[in-house]
Parts: C-alpha cells; structure tokens; sequence
C-alpha cells in the first residue's frame, strides 16, 4: 500500500513538472557530466602534484647521497671537493677501499723535497720587516 502510494507521487509530481522521459534523461546526463567534469579536473590537479612531490623526492635523495657521499670520503681521508664528480657506492667498501688506495699511492708517488730550505739573510729580513736588513743583502749579492 505504502509503495502505492509513493509512485502515486512521483506521479504526480512528474506531472506537475510537465517534463517529458527524455527532457529527464538529458537534465540527468547534464548533471552527472558536470560532477565528472569536476572530478576529472579534480584528479588531474592530484596527479599533477603526484609528479611534482615525485620530482622532489629525486632530488631529495640526489642530496642525501651527495651528503653522505662527502661523510664517506671525509671519514677516509679522501678530498670530500671530489663528491660532485665521482659515483660510488657508498654502502660498499671495496670501493671505498679502492679510491683511497688510489689517493694513497698518488699521494706517495708525489713530489716530496729531500731538503728544506734554510731561511737565508734576506727572507729573515723581510720576516722582521728590516728594509734596511733586505735591501743591504740584496746589494751584497749584487756585487760578489
């Protein structure tokens, strides 16, 4: 009886309304395009900032590892200048290992003077700040 009366209102009402099955559809259809419409915009600005949080999250791990690149190799005693140019793994230490063998042997390798210099007159001079004292040396050795 109750669901009688109910389509005897949705009768009525429909016929108040003077609106026609398919003036009904296209009203609906209207409405349902608008609400996709704005879903649609919706998710694209979502995947758009999806992509854009993606982009920092590389570049925050490019940092990370440029960060914990340069600890490695001041921890080994290796230049840490040297982290924007090479690639390591930094979790593995046979690389490690290797880079400062390298470093080490260039480091033995290199020039290394067997004497040092002794001071002489004039720089003794100069370090005191005696212009007298250099300038004298100077003309001295000008005429031995």
């Amino acid at each position: 009886m109750e669901n009688n009366n109910t389509n005897k209102n949705q009768q009525q009402n429909m016929e108040g309304l003077n609106i026609t099955d398919e003036q009904l559809q296209k009203l609906i259809q209207s409405e349902t395009d608008k609400v996709r419409t704005n879903y649609s915009k919706q998710v694209k600005d979502l995947e758009g900032k999806i992509t854009e949080y993606e982009e920092k999250q590389k570049e925050y791990e490019q940092k990370e590892k440029y960060y914990k690149t340069i600890d490695v190799l001041k921890e080994n005693n290796i230049p840490s200048q040297l982290a924007k140019w090479i690639d390591i793994d930094i979790e593995n230490e046979e690389e490690i290992n290797e880079l400062k063998k390298v470093f080490k042997n260039n480091k033995d390798t290199g020039y290394k003077p067997q004497t040092q210099r002794k001071d002489d007159d004039y720089s003794k001079a100069e370090k005191e700040g005696n212009v007298q004292g250099m300038i004298s040396n100077k003309l001295g050795r000008l005429f031995q």
